[in-house]
Order: structure tokens, then sequence, then C-alpha cells
């Protein structure tokens, strides 16, 4: 949570039970992310993306605050209007209809097949990993993917329980993003990275984006982000930042 004495750019802040009000005079703008888990990205111990939206959005006077759920709760609250936005999913069609989102990603993931050293998975299609117990999390646009190709997976409430059950070999595989299993990876094996193989060919390649309330505010948040997004790239702090350097 982000705290600083700036100047409001907009007259409403959003109260406990999500009611958007007018705010005081000379109190800032208050920005409600709801998201969930997802290290080194997004966590509750200020992930890299946190750094980054806080930056963008304390630049123009607002004041950020996050809020920490199970990812498809996280959308309902941004759907509800109970938050003002949500980051960062992939885009498909269904998001669309009910978000703004934004035009300019906030993150290219790449998401592979981890599995095993015991176990190697051979898979030329995604249909293939119907041979397999694959892990998967609810909501997530890799589990999506994977059920539209009738491969059904055993769901998780997160990730990191993905990677304790491969470890202890109550499954065979877990797609996740390439730089998130490996610090999963590290937190299940004890760094011992040779017990979970990384499968080189990714299962989706793809930008992220922030989701936004279909709304006036939820417009106007979209713009904001688009403006400080752009100067970041422009300034070279966005690759830094993403690379966690400061970047002043």
């Amino acid at each position: 949570m982000i705290h600083k004495p700036i100047l409001s750019l907009c007259l409403f802040v959003m109260t406990a039970n999500g009611v958007v009000a007018a705010a005081p005079p000379n109190q800032p703008d208050v920005v409600h992310f709801a998201i969930g888990e997802w290290a080194p990205y997004t966590s509750e111990h200020q992930g890299t993306l946190e750094k980054i939206i806080s930056q963008i959005y304390t630049s123009q006077g607002y004041e950020v605050r996050y809020s920490y759920h199970p990812w498809v709760r996280s959308t309902k609250l941004v759907e509800h209007e109970k938050a003002d936005a949500t980051f960062p999913w992939y885009s498909n069609e269904a998001r669309r209809q009910i978000f703004y989102q934004s035009p300019t990603p906030i993150v290219f993931a790449e998401t592979v097949i981890f599995y095993r050293e015991s176990m190697p998975i051979r898979w030329g299609a995604i249909s293939d990993l119907a041979n397999y117990r694959i892990g998967g999390v609810e909501g997530f646009s890799s589990t999506l993917l994977l059920r539209q190709h009738k491969v059904f997976p055993l769901i998780s409430s997160n990730q990191k329980e993905n990677f304790h059950k491969l470890h202890r070999g109550r499954i065979d595989a877990v797609p996740a993003e390439k730089r998130v299993g490996r610090l999963l990876i590290n937190q299940v094996t004890g760094y011992d990275e040779r017990v979970i193989m990384t499968d080189p060919k990714p299962l989706l390649s793809e930008p992220m984006f922030l989701l936004f309330q279909k709304t006036p505010r939820g417009k106007a948040l979209l713009d904001a982000y688009e403006d400080g997004m752009k100067k970041l790239i422009a300034n070279g702090c966005y690759e830094k930042m993403l690379d966690d350097q400061d970047c002043p």
C-alpha cells in the first residue's frame, strides 16, 4: 500500500464497501486494484508489476491500494465495481466484453510446462497433454486453453500448491509462466532445480493486460495508465523496473 502527500487529479475515492464517493478536497484519488498472488510479478510483499503500476499512478497524483484474492474473485470485484482494475490477464473475447482492456500490455509472459525429471512429458499438440495428470488453477488462461483441447486439469487453489503436488508425484506436470515457475521450484525443492524440469516449448506466449471497470471512471483510469506507461517505456524505466532495478 502506498501513502504519499500528493494532490488529487480526480474527485472520487473507493470506500471500504466498494462504493465510489466524492473525495475530500486536497485528498488523493485512491485507485483500488484487486489482484492475486503470482510472484515474482504480483505479491503481497510487493511484486514487480505492483511497483510499475504504483509508479505510473502516483506520478499522476493518485494513491494506489492493492487487495489480494483468488484470481477469479479479483475479476468479479472489478466487474461489480468493488475494485477499479485487475492485472495481469491474457486477452480473450469474454474479458473484452466485460472489461475495458488496456491497449498497452503490462508484461509479455511465456507459459511453459514444468514436469518431474523422473517423468518427461512428450507432447506436440495440446491435446496430447490429456495423457498426463496436469495441474491447473481456476480462472488461469492456461486452464481455459487446456479445457478447450479436451485436457481437464486437476485444480488447485494456487500455483504453489500445484508445484508441491508435482514435487510429491501427485501430478505429472504444471503449466506456469517461466519466472513464476522457477521461483516456485526454488521454494518447493529447496533450490534443487534438477528435480523439476522445464519443457522449452511454450504453451502460451502472449502479452498480458490490465482490465478496468466498464464505467467512465474505468475509462479515465485506463487513460491514465496508458499515459504513464508510455512515459515509462520512453524513458527506459519500464525495462529497468521489470528487471527489479530502481528507476527515479
